[in-house]
């Protein structure tokens, strides 16, 4: 029997804004100054050893390697947009995330527990980032109050509101932040059941009760 923890409360913070992840700036200038940077580090350092022992001509060694490690350093930093761009000339999932070549950030749904104090008073409790929209923790949340088992075939694939990565990804969360646990630890085939803390969470993304 699903039951609300009472003593509990969940307040849904405003999740952050990564729109600017995929802005012009972030994915071409900023790789570039901070390829820049580890480029004329390291070119600095080759010109600085080359000078101690007195190898011939110090400023090529330098300039050689700053424009090898700029040119590494660069494609090592725009391997996401590299994998998108060929995304789009093959029209593949190179990197799996359910998009071809479109980058979206992935949704976070922020939220506070707050516990009572022994007035009734709620105080700071604990802050958790769950790797799900809003959209997706109401639908599981609506499930599972209903009865629903906490199985990856029921709520991933065609026409389900998670793909088996975020699930995975949701739920390897969950158990790590002690939301979820396995309900008989020496058996996976047992399933999860919610901690406490998870109850208070799951309660107030279900819908509200047609007895209540």
């Amino acid at each position: 029997m699903y039951q609300q923890a009472t003593d509990q409360s969940v307040i849904t913070l405003p999740q952050r804004d990564h729109s600017y992840l995929h802005t012009v700036q972030a994915g071409a200038l900023l790789p570039l100054i901070q390829s820049g940077i580890i480029a004329i580090a390291l070119g600095v350092l080759t010109f600085i050893l080359a000078y101690s022992a007195r190898s011939r001509d110090p400023l090529v060694w330098a300039g050689v390697v700053t424009l090898i490690v700029f040119i590494a350093a660069y494609l090592f930093l725009q391997r996401h947009w590299l994998t998108l761009t060929a995304e789009r000339m093959t029209g593949l999932d190179l990197n799996r995330d359910g998009q071809i070549g479109k980058p979206v950030p992935a949704p976070i749904a922020r939220i506070e527990v707050m516990t009572r104090d022994s007035r009734g008073n709620l105080k700071q409790g604990s802050f958790y980032n769950l790797p799900a929209s809003e959209a997706q923790l109401r639908s599981l949340a609506a499930g599972i109050t209903a009865g629903v088992t906490f199985a990856e075939s029921y709520w991933t694939g065609r026409g389900s509101p998670f793909s088996l990565r975020q699930f995975r990804a949701l739920r390897a969360e969950m158990i790590r932040r002690g939301l979820l646990v396995q309900t008989n630890p020496s058996s996976a085939n047992q399933g999860f059941s919610l901690t406490p803390e998870g109850e208070t969470i799951f309660q107030h993304y279900a819908p509200p009760s047609p007895t209540a």
